[in-house]
């Protein structure tokens, strides 16, 4: 160690040698003379440039910090003043399932200098194909001793406020956090697939994708887009997480009531079947009672269905296994779905609007005991958000190679959003053959000004082509084939998909009837 960067304490010199902790050294982090560290490259100045804010370690706010205290919840996660509410209802919904949850959020790191506490924590991140570790230190921001960012409704637990911090750092700043898609979000905490629906004319069988994608560990999310007239609580340009969905049967009708929660941990909607509804008297106390049902101002509320889709506009999805996407977009039964095997392969690569757009080839081979094979393909552009610029208009075709002539089998659309993909199932375009894939990006024609032919045309010709030419766009991007059959490429990765996340327990049913504790679904 440098002389300007060795701690007092011998002690602590001692530790950082040791293996756990002396690759810190070599990621930019510095040893103060507490014996803790200090990331010198995400340091506070680069961190956050909001006035007034005092960088604090958690047992200076509180005397007894923990990292989880009672085990993760929903109610850890109060927003504070950084326009990230799109991330925070990501965690929300990360917090309902355990397995992803700590694998985000080791669960081996605490504030005991006994277990090894040295000021760091460490989180894992989906990364375009790959888990990503982001350490950081535990300097939070605070202003007037709370915190400027987000909190826990349990004033000693610190998780929450370390995510946001590391989700910060892999940005580049809080100020990058400022707004979002929650399925963005949810695709970096679980490596999944995401979607979106509008709700203004939404698909009939959307109700029994929430409830099965709830049961299954698909994540949702909605939103209200636009600045309209907004009734019972809720606020426009602000993200939502879904926790929950129930279906009962009153005088031979369907009431289905949808659980929302609220990043802010406070504010709810206000209207029928809100916490102090009247509506709620059709269902017994033991019903309520299995499904959480609170009068408290936390955030969370249920409100109905048709309601529900009147009131919001955006409705996202996160498809942490491709069963559910091809259950609901190509009407698969869900049997034969839950006993594929299915296999992913990945492509990374560039592409520029100065350039041919890339072709990435597969072939794929159905297996006897296969009744349909099912193509999913995507395209992931990476973030721009730590160079603060806004997703290109990206796209894709899909081409099949029959008798070695190139038929397209599929154009998705253009939109500047992260993710965009399609689904092809066989007897329609999917069969044992070559395929490839083609990204590209959309750039619209620069409109040019008519000019009459004179000499100051061919004078100022060099001059105008060069003022009209448009500037290069490129990016980087990943291609994600998923599908039930063997699937090879010379130049993608191939591997088969975890299903370690993956619900084994099914509902019980007693007489036809759903039992009590099966109205929600977790």
């Amino acid at each position: 160690l440098l002389p300007s960067t060795q701690p007092k304490d011998s002690k602590w010199f001692e530790i950082i040698n040791a293996s756990k902790f002396s690759h810190l050294l070599d990621q930019g982090f510095k040893l103060n003379d507490d014996g803790l560290f200090e990331d010198l490259k995400f340091t506070p100045k680069k961190a956050l440039s909001a006035e007034n804010i005092s960088w604090q370690r958690p047992h200076q706010l509180v005397k007894n910090p923990k990292f989880i205290s009672d085990g993760q919840s929903r109610s850890d996660i109060k927003q504070g003043f950084i326009g990230d509410c799109w991330f925070l209802a990501a965690i929300a919904n990360l917090t309902l399932c355990e397995n992803l949850f700590f694998k985000v959020v080791p669960m081996d790191q605490s504030f005991s200098k006994k277990h090894g506490y040295v000021g760091i924590f460490r989180f894992h991140f989906w990364q375009y194909g790959t888990w990503k570790e982001v350490i950081v230190d535990d300097l939070l921001p605070t202003i007037e001793g709370q915190h400027y960012g987000v909190s826990s409704s349990d004033p000693d637990e610190m998780w929450s406020s370390l995510l946001e911090k590391a989700y910060a750092k892999l940005h580049g700043s809080y100020e990058a956090l400022d707004s979002g898609a929650t399925r963005n979000a949810l695709v970096d905490l679980t490596g999944g697939l995401s979607d979106f629906i509008g709700l203004k004319n939404p698909p009939e069988n959307l109700p029994a994708l929430i409830k099965r994608g709830l049961e299954m560990g698909c994540f949702f999310g909605c939103a209200i887009v636009e600045n309209s007239s907004i009734e019972y609580g809720l606020k426009f340009g602000h993200a939502y997480s879904i926790t929950g969905f129930i279906e009962k049967i009153i005088d031979e009708k369907w009431i289905r009531l949808i659980r929302i929660r609220n990043p802010w941990g406070n504010t709810e909607y206000c209207g029928p079947y809100s916490d102090t509804s009247k509506f709620w008297r059709i269902f017994s106390k033991k019903e309520r009672k299995e499904i959480n049902h609170s009068f408290d101002d936390d955030g969370e509320f249920w409100m109905e269905y048709t309601d529900f889709l009147q009131l919001f506009e955006l409705f996202d999805i996160c498809h942490v296994y491709p069963d559910i996407l091809a259950n609901f977009r190509l009407q698969c039964e869900m049997d034969n779905l839950q006993k594929s095997t299915w296999t992913s392969c990945i492509f990374k690569g560039r592409m520029s609007t100065k350039k041919d757009p890339p072709l990435y080839q597969f072939t794929l081979t159905k297996p006897e005991f296969i009744q349909g094979g099912i193509m999913i393909v995507s395209l992931l552009q990476k973030y721009r958000r730590r160079s603060h610029k806004k997703n290109l208009n990206i796209g894709f075709s899909v081409m099949s190679y029959p008798n070695d002539e190139e038929k397209k089998i599929g154009d998705s659309y253009f939109a500047p959003i992260r993710e965009i993909s399609m689904s092809f199932i066989e007897n329609e375009t999917c069969d044992n053959e070559t395929y490839a894939v083609q990204p590209r990006i959309y750039q619209k024609p620069k409109k040019s000004k008519v000019l009459r032919a004179s000499r100051a045309v061919k004078c100022a010709r060099k001059k105008f082509k060069k003022r009209n030419s448009q500037a290069e766009q490129k990016t980087k991007f990943i291609i994600r084939v998923y599908t039930n059959m063997t699937i090879e490429s010379e130049h993608g990765t191939i591997e088969i998909c975890e299903k370690s996340f993956y619900p084994d327990a099914q509902p019980e049913v007693l007489n036809g009837t759903t039992k009590p504790s099966d109205l929600m679904h977790k």
